[in-house]
């Protein structure tokens, strides 16, 4: 890398950084090119030339918490490929609850911006993740070919991103985005689950239906568990 490229790569950084702590400080709002500037001690004009309007930089932001997500297995190298899977989701829903403020006023923001092609290249880069994990799975005999890849991977991504932005709105809390998410994409899998890999799949929506049933009911307006659901769970284990 050329020092001018560096100098580059610094510039952009300094935008990045200066821009969180805005965000974080007084919300999405607050992000104003000028003050975006000032914070990072740079020209309008340099923000422009290397990122563009405001809602670039919300993406660029997004970009990358997608992209340490992919940074974080790394390090943690899972080896099991539903076992990353799952880890995809868990790790980017710790980052996001991490930095709640920040997170949401990105969602948000996306949302406002409108900005189609930019949105779904973040799609993209999360359904890829996923796609070579559940390619990986199959490839193992753990899921069945039934849904390609990237279908599959597409109803995950989707799911997660519309329970994200519910999360955003102060629907759902970081338990309920957590369960809500996990469920659905132990239902996708079990789905196409081969033998082998039912009973863990199954496992783990036994473990996510408590925070579930809270969720529902509360969407509803009620308490206390799903009758129906219980009474199958004590057929299932000969109490009734």
């Amino acid at each position: 890398m050329d020092l001018r490229e560096a100098g580059k790569n610094r510039r952009r950084r300094q935008i990045l950084d200066a821009a969180r702590q805005l965000i974080e400080a007084d919300g999405r709002d607050a992000l104003s090119m000028r003050r975006l500037a000032e914070v990072a001690q740079l020209s309008t004009r340099t923000l422009y030339n290397l990122y563009g309007a405001k809602e670039d930089i919300l993406y660029a932001l997004t970009e990358e918490s997608i992209r340490e997500v992919e940074s974080i297995l790394a390090k943690l190298a899972i080896g099991d490929p539903l076992d990353r899977s799952r880890a995809l989701l868990t790790v980017s829903i710790e980052l996001r609850c991490a930095r709640a403020g920040l997170h949401k006023a990105l969602i948000r923001g996306i949302e406002l911006g409108g900005g189609r092609s930019r949105e779904a290249e973040l799609v993209g880069i999360a359904r890829e993740q996923h796609e070579a994990v559940i390619a990986q799975a199959m490839d193992q005999g753990l899921l069945l070919r039934t849904v390609s890849p990237q279908l599959l991977a597409h109803q995950i991504v989707m799911n997660y991103g519309q329970t994200l932005r519910l999360w955003s709105r102060d629907v759902f809390d970081a338990s309920q985005l957590k369960a809500q998410a996990l469920h659905a994409r132990a239902l996708y899998l079990l789905a196409i689950a081969a033998p082998q890999a039912r009973g863990r799949l199954e496992r783990e929506l036994e473990s996510l239906e408590p925070e579930l049933q809270t969720l529902v009911r509360g969407i509803d307006g009620l308490s206390g568990p799903l009758p129906l659901v219980v009474a199958a769970r004590e057929r299932k284990h000969g109490t009734v």
